[in-house]
């Protein structure tokens, strides 16, 4: 029963999180108050100063994964429709990708050097 109300518990703070972050984002639209970037951090802060594992967290985080896969799904239809567009700047795509991966490679090389 335990789980279940964490579970409960990290799903409706994940989301009010998120919901607080938009409400902010939208009264003060700046890229360092993007949701994406707030509520990980809120949450991170949270459950490091509550001493909480990230599994006991993922109880509950596990069902947002869970709804966001068909979402994901469906991004395949508007790709689909706009293949040309796409092909037409896969140079772009491409090196967008990988300068992304790249900095969110040495991001986390960084971030993992510093804490040692």
């Amino acid at each position: 029963m335990m789980n279940a109300m964490n579970a409960i518990t990290f799903l409706l703070l994940t989301a009010l999180l998120y919901g607080g972050a938009k409400r902010l984002y939208r009264a003060k639209p700046a890229i360092v108050l993007s949701p994406l970037l707030v509520t990980p951090i809120l949450l991170i802060v949270i459950l490091a100063a509550g001493h909480i594992s990230f599994d006991d967290y993922n109880e509950g985080g596990k069902w947002l994964t869970r709804l966001i896969s068909p979402a994901t799904v469906a991004l395949a239809v508007p790709l689909h429709q706009h293949f040309g567009v796409l092909k037409k700047h896969a140079k772009e795509i491409a090196l967008g990708t990988l300068g992304g991966s790249l900095m969110g490679f040495l991001s986390a090389l960084e971030i993992s050097v510093s804490f040692i």
